[in-house]
């Protein structure tokens, strides 16, 4: 910029003030420019505020749909295996008390709204009490807790005739599932 005799004639001070890879810009390009970053970060920022916000409650009234669907669902197997007839459907219905316990209980993750997961427990639990009724009726046997069925059958599972049944009849073929 500058030459032994002063400055280069060719350069003015503007020049010499503006920064070097904007001099040959003018100020509304810049602003332009500057408007548009201040824009695209505003939008990234209120992107990432919004997914912090909105995904959790989105995630929530999606968990909730699926909750009173799982209840819909204990309702009709209650129904279903709330009816033993022989040996093969009381070992079913056994099987189903245990796999409702464990069917989508909420957690870290499965959230919801207090009184869905309230009215999911209770689906649960009338579910199990249902068919443990059904398996105390067909059995004569009255267990302390619905869980306790899965266990007594598998470990029994030749000690339960129907009421009326002789003890020794023989038992129907089982099969594989």
């Amino acid at each position: 910029m500058h030459t032994e005799r002063g400055l280069r004639p060719d350069l003015k001070w503007t020049t010499l003030l503006s920064p070097p890879g904007d001099a040959g810009r003018s100020p509304t390009k810049m602003l332009t420019k500057y408007r548009l970053l201040t824009i695209a970060g505003l939008t990234v920022a209120l992107a990432v505020g919004a997914s912090v916000i909105v995904m959790p409650t989105l995630m929530r009234h999606m968990v909730r749909a699926h909750q009173q669907n799982v209840i819909l669902e204990f309702d009709r197997w209650a129904n279903e295996h709330s009816t033993v007839t022989d040996h093969e459907t009381a070992i079913r219905a056994a099987g189903m008390i245990d796999y409702i316990s464990t069917y989508y209980p909420p957690g870290d993750g499965y959230r919801s709204d207090t009184q869905t997961e309230r009215r999911l427990a209770d689906a649960r639990h009338n579910a199990m009490s249902r068919i443990a009724n059904a398996l105390s009726a067909y059995t004569g046997t009255v267990m302390a807790h619905p869980l306790d069925w899965p266990a007594e059958l598998c470990d029994n599972t030749a000690q339960i005739p129907r009421s009326g049944e002789p003890s020794d009849a023989p038992e129907s073929p089982s099969r594989a599932f």
